[in-house]
């Protein structure tokens, strides 16, 4: 992260108007904290499909054992 913040601190310094870089530094840390939920409900969403799968392949597994057993 800090080549991701030496290269964000040098495109304000070098882009962006004086009066404005605070503004722009303030959207950017709230776009961030908005990436990072949609990326943690993102996350969640794939973790609870992983666990149902899970639950699914076992069921397989018992039903397959069963059967192997007859």
């Amino acid at each position: 992260m800090p080549i991701f913040k030496e290269k964000f601190e040098e495109i304000i310094a070098n882009r962006i108007p004086e009066g404005l870089k605070e503004q722009v530094k303030m959207i950017f840390i709230e776009l961030i904290d908005k990436f990072e939920l949609v990326s943690k409900k993102d996350f969640e969403k794939q973790e609870k499909a992983l666990e149902k799968a899970l639950a699914k392949i076992e069921e397989l597994e018992v039903i397959i054992k069963k059967n192997k057993g007859d």
